[in-house]
């Protein structure tokens, strides 16, 4: 609670420092190639850890690096695609976050089981290793100079603020929504007498779910628009499925109503996010988002 706080801190302060990244050395991805070696370190720090109180310093920076990660490679993917189909490529960004969730539920619960609780810290950094080497080596800037730099102020307007707080409570909603359900899912399963493993299992259904219905509904949302309608009728099911959790044997019909449903929409409110900052105040807008 501590690191995730701080990095929640850090978030605006990234913002400013995106900003002036950009404008001193041009649109680049070396401030993304950062925060994924910072997850390295983090993750190199908990697994060589001892005990509980020396994990903790191994989190800060890695939360760190999220924080710095999470503004940074949204920002990238509204400056290819706004004006374009920006729901969906948000969308299949925002889809990554369950994809390692779903992915980590399953593997790293194996691996902690047959190989030490130390084993899934050690691959998920040489997991993000791999992604900044990629990263480093492949990813190049969007060819419009708007988006790579500019000299204006660094100045939300009052409607950018408007906008960006409405839709940072949206995500923030959204987010404590969907972190609490694979956080508690689990436990909440074992429980009414799954095992820690199968337990796992049917929670992440929700997150391998929510890779294919979240670019679903991003597709829908930029071929029809509507987005407003299309976010209350999924959060309906959202609500719907973290109830029916705690029913007793209910808990893969929950997994399916929220992966299929309830948390497809979260591209389309990360779209509202870039289409409501002019392409020079985006990072400092994806800073103000991170407080949510």
């Amino acid at each position: 609670m501590q690191a995730s706080g701080f990095s929640s801190a850090c978030s605006w302060h990234r913002g400013f420092f995106l900003r002036c990244q950009r404008d001193s050395w041009g649109a680049t991805s070396l401030t993304g190639v950062s925060g994924l070696l910072a997850l390295v370190v983090g993750g190199l720090v908990c697994g060589a850890a001892a005990d509980s109180w020396t994990i903790g310093p191994g989190r800060v920076v890695a939360r760190i690096g999220f924080v710095l990660i999470n503004i940074y490679f949204t920002k990238m993917v509204a400056d290819w695609f706004v004006g374009r189909e920006i729901a969906t490529a948000m969308s299949i960004l925002v889809m990554s976050w369950p994809f390692g969730i779903a992915m980590g539920q399953i593997g790293h619960t194996w691996l902690a089981q047959a190989f030490g609780w130390r084993v899934p810290f050690l691959a998920a950094s040489l997991y993000c290793l791999v992604a900044a080497a990629a990263l480093f080596l492949i990813y190049r800037p969007p060819g419009d100079p708007k988006a790579a730099s500019s000299n204006s102020p660094i100045r939300l307007a009052n409607r950018e603020w408007q906008l960006i707080l409405c839709a940072g409570i949206a995500w923030g909603v959204f987010n404590t929504g969907y972190v609490a359900y694979p956080s508690f899912g689990p436990k909440v399963l074992e429980a009414q007498g799954y095992t820690a493993l199968r337990a796992a299992g049917v929670i992440s259904v929700a997150s391998w779910l929510m890779i294919f219905s979240g670019a679903l509904c991003g597709q829908i949302a930029d071929r029809f628009g509507r987005r407003n309608t299309i976010l209350t009728i999924c959060m309906t099911p959202a609500v719907i499925s973290l109830l029916l959790l705690g029913v007793p044997g209910a808990g893969l019909e929950a997994s399916l109503l929220l992966g299929l449903v309830g948390m497809a929409p979260a591209g389309v409110i990360m779209a509202l996010v870039a289409d409501a900052m002019r392409p020079e105040q985006r990072a400092i807008g994806m800073g103000v988002l991170s407080y949510a």
